[in-house]
This record gives structure tokens, sequence and C-alpha cells, in this order.
């Protein structure tokens, strides 16, 4: 099964299960960090420069277990 399918149906079986919360408090929840950073803007921060003690990822790069 195709990795992304196998997350999809896992949050889609968390959001139905909670149907209280909106799309991105559901995703933030499900994802068990305590915030998800987006921008519109090209290039908001220069992640490379920032120290990793932060624990701030580039969700284009993350690898899923």
């Amino acid at each position: 099964m195709n990795k992304n399918i196998r997350l999809i149906s896992d949050f889609n079986r968390y959001a139905l299960s909670h149907p209280e919360e909106r799309f991105w408090q559901a995703l933030r929840n499900w994802s068990g960090h305590n915030f998800i950073l987006f921008s519109d803007k090209m290039d908001p921060l220069d992640i490379s420069k920032l120290p990793e003690e932060y624990g701030i990822t580039d969700t284009f790069y993350r690898i899923e277990k």
C-alpha cells in the first residue's frame, strides 16, 4: 500500500472520530505536534540556518516511518 494512502486513511479516521475539530485543528492534533506552519511566501525562512534544537523542519522533506 502507498504510504501516503495509509497516512490519509489514518487522518481520515481521526477526523471522522473528532467532528467537532476544524480541519487544521484536526490535522495538528492528529500529527501530535504543537504547530503546523505554512506560508504563502516563496522563501519565508532559511531553515538551514536555524539550529536543530528549535525543532523546525520543512514538511516537504519530512520522511514518515
